[in-house]
């Protein structure tokens, strides 16, 4: 299950470039902090508007893992979950 927490109680060292899911006014969003702003994974240039939650994808403090692709993390919920998806849309 995914804790999401209210965006306001994000501590700051969440900002260090790390990977984290997002919840903005389109829907879950990977990204990560990028000087001064947030950066969609996977190059996306979409803006980031109204962020209202967050998740760690990476358990906190795991700065040995590296952060995984979009495509990753997509096929990781897909197992886990066992989620089947309708590629042909």
């Amino acid at each position: 299950m995914i804790e999401w927490r209210p965006i306001e109680s994000m501590p700051d060292n969440r900002k260090d470039g790390r990977y984290l899911l997002l919840w903005d006014a389109d829907g879950a969003v990977v990204a990560s902090w990028n000087a001064d702003d947030w950066e969609r994974s996977g190059g996306f240039d979409d803006p980031i508007d109204g962020i209202t939650h967050w998740a760690d994808i990476n358990r906190p403090g795991d700065r040995a893992m590296r952060n995984p692709s979009q495509d990753e993390i997509l096929n990781g919920l897909v197992e886990k979950f066992k989620i089947r998806l309708n590629r042909s849309i």
